[in-house]
C-alpha cells in the first residue's frame, strides 16, 4: 500500500500527463518491493524525490526515449551495500526485459545510491 501523500504525488503527475498509468503501476511495484525487501515504510517524507524520478524515468524508458545522465562514480561507495546494488540491478534487469532495451547504469546506480541512504538512516 502506497503512502497517501505519495500515492498523491503520483496522482498529480499521472493527471498532467508527466507519467502512464503503466509508469505509476511500476513505481508502485518498486514501492512495495524495497518495502518487503529491506522492511521500509516509503513515505513522501523519506521518499518524494526518489519516486518523482523513478516514475518519471520509468516514463521515459516505457516511451522508448534515451536516458542519459552522468552519475559520478559511486562505485566505492556502493561496495557497502551489495543488498541494495543487487536488488537495483535485479529490478532494472527485470524492467529491461519486459520493455527489450537496455537500461543505463546510472539509473541501477541512483536508486542503489537512494537505497543505501535510506536503509542506513533506518
Amino acid at each position: 500500500m502506497t503512502d497517501a501523500d505519495l500515492d498523491l504525488r503520483l496522482s498529480i503527475l499521472e493527471a498532467s500527463g508527466q507519467i502512464s498509468r503503466r509508469s505509476r503501476a511500476l513505481t508502485e511495484d518498486l514501492i512495495s518491493q524495497i518495502e518487503v525487501e529491506f522492511g521500509l515504510r516509503l513515505s513522501e517524507g523519506n521518499a518524494a524525490p526518489l519516486v518523482t524520478h523513478i516514475a518519471k524515468a520509468l516514463e521515459r524508458l516505457i516511451r522508448g526515449e534515451e536516458i542519459s545522465f552522468e552519475l559520478q562514480s559511486i562505485g566505492e561507495e556502493l561496495l557497502d551495500f551489495p543488498e541494495q546494488v543487487n536488488f537495483s540491478t535485479r529490478f532494472f534487469d527485470n524492467l529491461g526485459l519486459e520493455l527489450q532495451m537496455k537500461i543505463p547504469p546510472a539509473e541501477v546506480n541512483f536508486l542503489a545510491a537512494h537505497l543505501s541512504v535510506m536503509t542506513m538512516q533506518s
